[in-house]
């Protein structure tokens, strides 16, 4: 769970104590080749494990 107090950047969250970064995803490829594991709805979408539009 992310820090109410820590920094964002629209839908990224940052979290310095764990430190991480959050934001939201949804599974789009579950089987095939995979070019990258994660893409935003403007790259190869068809070759990603993960999309978001953060």
């Amino acid at each position: 769970m992310t820090d109410p107090g820590a920094p964002d950047l629209g839908q990224v969250r940052i979290n310095p104590k764990e430190p991480s970064l959050h934001f939201p995803v949804t599974v789009n490829q579950r089987n095939g080749p995979v070019e990258r594991p994660l893409f935003t709805d403007q790259g190869k979408t068809h070759e990603s494990v993960f999309r978001t539009d953060a």
